[in-house]
């Protein structure tokens, strides 16, 4: 036993320096084939980098194209670049489902502590106004995943445009947008005036030379010199280009170095990428789904044939309470449901089949055996 546990990092030092570098959450010096993007952010952000108001942009597009690192990287080179103190927030709205819950998120984050509620967003965004003059400083919030806080009746797009209101002239408050769909069709016509009729940016999926240069960059980086081969890294980049996807890219390559190191081989290579990418790597964020999410997805798996939302929804409580979790509201379930279609884990449509009022039939995009691993990323 003593030996056994002497030789695990042994060998993982011998493959990976930095396993921190293959995931996404890590920031790279460099983006690679996004200075359009870059150029709309720029251009978008005028004001903020003049002083004289707040500036809003909005980068929508597939899962996995570079808009949470464009955003964050622009970010953060405003923070050595201007000559005042910006401060950066970002927070994923995957479950907020209100402009206001979001807002929340971002303060909690600034000032360290848990969101707030029971306040209205124009509190809040007083609030951040007032957290900004005590900081003398501008703050940049980057929204991630805002897809789900557009659903509801509360306009985001006006919500942003009193950020100038609340500073009195002298907007300090910036935000990001980041979706999958360019949610400014769900704004109000005076929400999306505001907001600019031309001001987004849609992502194009990665071609596969993209993917292969930004994977090649990151194993550079991540692996110890003569660990990894060439081979190993065009296979994850003609896998992720199926859907032009870099994250998955870089999934692959950590699954492989993992596969690699149990299989005790010396290099990553190809074929453990291939093995990798035949199973639960296909499945898009199994990673960051929360456990409602995953409880879900559970229920619905126990059928091979679509599910009413009724059922479906009876089957999910029955699992979160086997779970010892208390189960989501019925709206927050709709809510959720929206969001998991809208990721393409799962595909929801009108009955219209002898079923009253707003009843879907259900059915799973996630394969078997994704599914099946899916203990793996708890």
């Amino acid at each position: 036993m003593k030996q056994e546990t002497m030789h695990t990092p042994e060998r993982a030092s011998r493959l990976l320096r930095d396993a921190s570098l293959l995931e996404c959450a890590t920031l790279p010096e460099r983006l690679v084939d996004r200075t359009d993007a870059c150029a709309y952010l720029e251009e978008s952000f005028a004001a903020c980098i003049r002083g004289s108001g707040s500036s809003h942009a909005l980068l929508y597009g597939p899962v996995g194209t570079g808009k949470t690192v464009v955003a964050r990287r622009f970010a953060a080179d405003l923070q050595s670049r201007l000559d005042r103190r910006v401060l950066v927030a970002y927070v994923n709205g995957r479950h907020a489902t209100t402009p206001t819950m979001l807002l929340a998120e971002a303060l909690g984050t600034l000032q360290g502590r848990r969101r707030l509620r029971g306040f209205s967003s124009w509190e809040i965004v007083q609030d951040l106004h007032r957290y900004a003059e005590a900081k003398d400083a501008d703050i940049v919030l980057v929204l991630d995943e805002v897809d789900a806080v557009t659903r509801g009746n509360v306009d985001l797009g006006y919500v942003l445009s009193r950020f100038d209101e609340a500073g009195r002239g002298r907007g300090r408050i910036h935000a990001i947008l980041i979706a999958q769909k360019d949610i400014r069709e769900r704004f109000t016509p005076g929400g999306r005036s505001t907001f600019g009729y031309t001001n987004a940016h849609a992502f194009e999926a990665y071609p596969e030379d993209v993917l292969r240069c930004i994977l090649a960059e990151r194993a550079e980086a991540a692996f110890t010199p003569g660990r990894i081969a060439e081979a190993a890294i065009d296979a994850a980049a003609t896998a992720a280009a199926q859907r032009g996807d870099a994250r998955l890219g870089l999934e692959l390559l950590r699954g492989a170095a993992c596969l690699a190191e149990r299989d005790g081989s010396s290099q990553v290579e190809a074929r453990h990428v291939h093995r990798v990418s035949s199973g639960a790597s296909h499945a898009p964020d199994l990673g960051r789904l929360s456990s409602h999410e995953r409880a879900f997805l559970a229920a619905l798996h126990v059928s091979e044939t679509p599910v009413t939302t009724g059922a479906l929804e009876a089957r999910y409580a029955t699992a979160c309470q086997a779970a010892g979790t208390k189960p989501l509201c019925h709206s927050s379930f709709w809510t959720m449901m929206h969001r998991l279609h809208d990721r393409g884990l799962i595909h929801a449509q009108l009955s219209g089949k002898g079923n009253a009022g707003t009843t879907h039939l259900i059915r799973s995009l996630v394969p078997d055996a994704a599914l099946t691993a899916m203990e793996t990323y708890k």
